[in-house]
C-alpha cells in the first residue's frame, strides 16, 4: 500500500510542471546612458564609505549605530519573520503527515432508526490510532507562485534591512556634522562675545574718562549681549543635536541624559572625498537597496497573480490511512484491528459568486501598483543623485568665495577699526564689521556642513557609496 501511494505521488509530481500566471519580466525604464559627472567607474561599493572622512570619532558612532540602533533591529526582525513565511511555503511542497487517536465510551439509542443487535449492547467503548498522510499535487503552480512570492519578500526585507542600515549610517553621518558645526558656530560665537567684551571694555572706560560718548558704549554693550544671546541659542542647539544622535546610536536613557557625546575632529578638519570625475553608467543604481526592494516587491505581486488564477483550476489531493481500532483496549494492536485506505479526492469551484475572479483582479491589481512604485522609486534615486552632485558642487564654489569674503571682511574690519582710533570715522563703521565678519564666519561654518552632507547623501543615493580606482 506504501509503495503504491509513493509511486503516485512520484508520478502525479512529475506531472505538475505547468505554472499559471504571468511569469515576471522586469518593466522597462528610459533611462540617461550615464549619470551627471561622478566618481570613476568601479565595481564595487565601499561599505565603509563614512571612512572616508577621516574621522575615527565618526566611525565609532556609526559602529554603536548598526550595534545598537532601534530601527535596524526591528528590521532585522522582519527579515527573521519573512525567513520563517518562506519555510511555511516551502513545507506546502511535502506530504503532511498526522498522528491521530481516539478513546471513549458511547452509548446507541434502543429505539433509532437503527435497530441494535439481539443480544448487544447498548453503551460500548471505542479506541484507535493512525496515521494520515494527505498531499495536494501542484497541478498547477499554486504552491511554486506561492514560493515564489515568499521568497521574493524575504529578499523585499532583506533589502529593506540595507536600506534602514544606509538611511540610519547616512543620518548618523549627517547628524555628527551637524553637531560638529553648531560646535563650531558656538565657538566663533564665544570668540565674538570676547572680542566684544573687550572693546565695550576699552570704549566704556574712554566713555568714563570723558574721552568718548555714551553712545558708543552703549552701541558696544548691545553688541556684546546680542552675541551672547547667538552663544545661548546654539546652546541649546548643541544639546537637540546631541540628544538626536544619541537616539540614532541606540544609548540608553541613563547614557542619553549622563554621557555626552564623544567629539572628534573639527567641521573644517573633516577630509572632504575628492573631486568627483569622469561619469557612472546608470545600472549603478541597481545597487540601490530601495530599488532592490520594490523589484522584489513586484515579483511578490507578479506571482500571487498565479495563485489566484489557480484557484480556476481543480484541486487533486492524494490521502492514505493506517492505524488501528478496536473496542477493546487490550485488543488495539492485533493484526486484526489493523485498517488501511488510500484514495485520490477532486475539488472544483463551480459557482462562489465571482470571488476567485475578483481574487484574480485584486493580484492583477496590487501587480500594478507595484510596477508604478517601482518606476517612482527609480525616478526617484535620479533625482536624489542629481539633486545630491548639484549640492556638492555649489557648495565648493560657494565655500570658495565665502572664505575670500571672510578675508575681505576681516580687513574691513581691521580698517575700520583704525579709522575709529584715529578719528576719522564713528565707531558705527566697527559695528558694522563686526556684524558682517560674525555672519560671513557662521555661513561658511554652516556651507562646509552642507558640503560635507552633500557627499553624504550623494553616497546614499549611489546605494552606498563608491572607491576611487587603482592608481595604474
Amino acid at each position: 500500500m506504501k509503495s503504491r501511494l509513493v509511486e503516485i505521488i512520484v508520478t502525479c509530481s512529475l506531472v505538475a510542471s505547468c505554472a499559471v500566471g504571468p511569469d515576471y519580466k522586469r518593466p522597462e525604464s528610459r533611462l540617461p546612458a550615464s549619470l551627471p559627472p561622478t566618481p570613476a567607474p568601479t565595481t564595487k561599493i565601499d561599505t565603509n564609505w563614512w571612512k572616508q572622512f577621516g574621522d575615527p570619532t565618526l566611525s565609532q558612532l556609526v559602529q554603536a549605530a548598526l550595534e545598537h540602533n532601534l530601527d535596524l533591529q526591528i528590521a532585522l526582525a522582519r527579515v527573521d519573520e519573512a525567513r520563517a513565511r518562506l519555510g511555511i511555503a516551502k513545507s506546502e511542497f511535502w506530504p503532511s503527515l498526522d498522528l491521530r487517536g481516539d478513546a471513549g465510551r458511547e452509548k446507541v439509542s434502543e429505539t433509532g432508526p437503527t435497530l441494535l443487535t439481539p443480544g448487544a449492547e447498548s453503551t460500548t467503548n471505542f479506541f484507535s490510532l493512525g496515521l494520515i498522510l494527505s498531499y495536494e499535487i501542484d497541478f498547477w503552480g499554486k504552491v511554486r507562485r506561492s514560493n515564489e512570492a515568499a521568497r521574493a519578500q524575504l529578499l523585499r526585507e532583506d533589502f529593506n534591512r540595507v536600506n534602514v542600515q544606509l538611511t540610519i549610517v547616512s543620518q548618523v553621518v549627517s547628524a555628527y556634522f551637524a553637531l560638529r558645526s553648531l560646535d563650531l558656530q558656538h565657538s566663533i560665537a564665544m570668540n565674538t562675545v570676547q572680542s566684544r567684551k573687550g572693546s565695550y571694555d576699552l570704549i566704556y572706560k574712554r566713555f568714563k574718562g570723558g574721552v568718548g560718548n555714551e553712545l558708543n558704549a552703549r552701541q558696544a554693550e548691545a553688541e556684546m549681549h546680542s552675541a551672547q544671546t547667538s552663544v545661548y541659542k546654539l546652546e541649546e542647539q548643541v544639546s537637540r543635536a546631541e540628544s538626536f544622535l544619541s537616539v540614532l546610536i541606540g544609548r540608553e536613557p541613563r547614557e542619553v541624559i549622563e554621557s555626552p557625546i564623544v567629539r572628534g575632529q573639527r567641521l573644517d578638519e573633516i577630509a572632504v572625498p575628492p573631486q568627483l570625475p569622469a561619469s557612472l553608467p546608470s545600472s549603478v543604481l541597481e545597487r540601490r537597496p530601495d530599488i532592490a526592494a520594490a523589484e522584489q516587491n513586484l515579483i511578490s505581486a507578479n506571482a500571487y497573480i498565479g495563485v489566484a488564477k489557480a484557484y480556476y483550476f481543480p484541486s487533486i489531493s492524494l490521502i492514505g490511512a493506517f492505524g488501528f481500532e478496536s473496542a477493546e483496549l487490550k485488543n488495539l494492536f492485533n493484526s486484526d484491528s489493523q485498517k488501511w485506505a488510500y484514495g485520490a479526492g477532486i475539488s472544483m469551484p463551480i459557482f462562489n459568486g465571482g470571488k476567485t475572479g475578483h481574487m484574480v483582479e485584486a493580484a492583477t491589481a496590487r501587480q500594478k501598483e507595484a510596477v508604478a512604485r517601482y518606476r517612482q522609486v527609480i525616478q526617484n534615486a535620479f533625482v536624489e543623485v542629481r539633486d545630491s552632485l548639484q549640492r556638492y558642487k555649489s557648495y565648493r564654489d560657494v565655500i570658495v568665495a565665502q572664505k575670500m569674503e571672510v578675508t575681505a571682511v576681516e580687513r574691513n574690519l581691521y580698517l575700520a577699526n583704525l579709522r575709529y582710533t584715529n578719528g576719522q570715522s564713528p565707531y558705527l563703521e566697527v559695528l558694522d564689521a563686526e556684524r558682517q565678519l560674525f555672519d560671513v564666519q557662521l555661513d561658511l561654518v554652516r556651507s562646509q556642513q552642507s558640503q560635507l552632507i552633500a557627499v553624504v547623501d550623494l553616497y546614499k543615493s549611489l546605494g552606498g557609496g563608491w572607491e576611487q580606482p587603482e592608481k595604474k
